[in-house]
């Protein structure tokens, strides 16, 4: 086991002596199937189940795992395998990560590596390699303010779309943050437990906006058409659009246009009639499209509109009928955070509310950018050894910025 796993292997021993009674099993525990990767190696122990609360927080203290998972699904015989499990539905859950949310801020903390010609650049890992076309690439990835925000953020439009667009209940819903870069929304409603994976698929389809054609929205491109019946306090799609565009049009830069692909012109005129786009946009004097744009350009604002609209999950959990994911109230080993489940995702702050670790630790720092644990900002530090809280050592370590120090 490498030193780093070793450090954080005892701190998490010593979190789960004295809380494992704290971890929360999901409803109707004794359905579901639970993983456990162990610090050892990477192994990952699958297809266990337990009858009772107290049996899992047990396992979990004996085996002091890295992570914690159960099944989104529900079964008959959850311990055996796969193909015999007897699958009776699943949770309709989503993953919003920071890794599918494009921010700026990516440049300057996320880093990746190609293992194949040792190419190195810095932002979201690419597929291949642009040098060697290889697609062996380890990618370095921070827990950011700016990213978790953006998660939040997309957290709340994707709450819209099920209790606004497909009628769920909030009571029906849970929400965790992960405990590295996202959150989860669990929907354990009765009507959307055996949804199929196409079924699924649809859903998240309508939530990302897939297949969107603005030629077949001729309320949003024909200047003949009156502009009175579609407007931002529609419901659904409609709304979520021509709020879209009423923010683009008063709010983008005209730099970002241009990244567009819109002419500089183009964009230059937008820019400048921002006051008479927010004055006349929402009402009877607004005009589809705007006078100096035409067609193109705004078949392209209706485009980022949709994008904006949509809410950033990944496809891949929500179709999954046989997902693991995260147990609340176990550690991290990516961070040392907690998955916590949370009350009110307006007001959760991951770098206050998902932090366990007391005391002070001393590591030496390799590199890590500046970063805030509770009301305190530290860094950034480079080729330094510094004594600071636990919980910012333990993440340090943990995102392989640093290393104990024994003295």
């Amino acid at each position: 086991m490498r030193e780093a796993d070793e450090y954080i292997r005892s701190k998490f021993e010593e979190y789960y002596r004295h809380n494992f009674e704290r971890v929360r099993p999901p409803p109707e525990m004794e359905k579901r199937e639970f993983g456990f990767l162990l610090f050892e190696e990477g192994i990952m122990i699958r297809h266990k189940a337990f009858k009772k609360a107290t049996d899992l927080q047990s396992f979990i203290r004996t085996k002091v795992p890295a992570h914690v998972y159960n099944s989104t699904a529900y079964y008959l015989e959850p311990d055996q395998e796969m193909d015999k499990k007897n699958w009776q539905g699943a949770d309709l859950t989503f993953d919003v990560d920071a890794d599918h949310i494009d921010t700026t801020c990516k440049d300057a903390h996320d880093r990746w590596t190609c293992k194949n010609c040792k190419t190195q650049g810095k932002g979201s890992a690419p597929e291949k390699c642009p040098k060697c076309q290889g697609e062996r690439i380890d990618g370095e990835v921070w827990v950011c303010e700016v990213c978790l925000e953006r998660a939040r953020e997309e957290v709340i439009k994707l709450l819209g779309f099920l209790t606004e667009d497909f009628g769920f209940s909030r009571k029906n819903m849970t929400i965790c943050f992960s405990g590295h870069r996202g959150y989860h929304v669990h929907l354990r409603a009765d009507e959307a437990k055996s949804l199929s994976s196409d079924e699924r698929k649809e859903i998240v389809d309508y939530i990302l906006g897939l297949g969107f054609d603005p030629n077949l929205h001729t309320d949003l491109l024909d200047r003949r058409i009156d502009p009175g019946i579609p407007s931002i306090e529609n419901q659904g799609w409609q709304g979520r659009i021509h709020k879209g565009i009423y923010e683009i049009l008063t709010e983008t830069s005209e730099d970002e246009l241009v990244k567009w692909g819109i002419s500089r012109r183009i964009a230059k005129a937008i820019s400048n009639k921002r006051d008479e786009f927010a004055s006349k946009w929402i009402g009877e004097q607004r005009k589809i499209p705007p006078d100096g744009v035409g067609p193109t350009t705004w078949k392209t604002i209706i485009q980022k509109a949709v994008e904006e609209g949509s809410a950033k999950i990944d496809t891949v959990v929500t179709t999954d009928v046989h997902r693991l994911i995260r147990v609340p109230e176990t550690l991290n080993a990516k961070t040392g955070f907690k998955t916590v489940e949370i009350n009110s995702i307006e007001r959760f702050d991951p770098f206050r509310d998902a932090i366990v670790f007391e005391g002070e630790e001393t590591v030496y720092v390799r590199d890590a950018p500046q970063f805030r644990i509770g009301d305190q900002s530290f860094g950034p530090y480079l080729d330094k050894t510094v004594t600071i809280p636990s919980a910012a050592a333990i993440l340090l370590v943990a995102k392989g910025k640093a290393l104990p120090r024994r003295d």
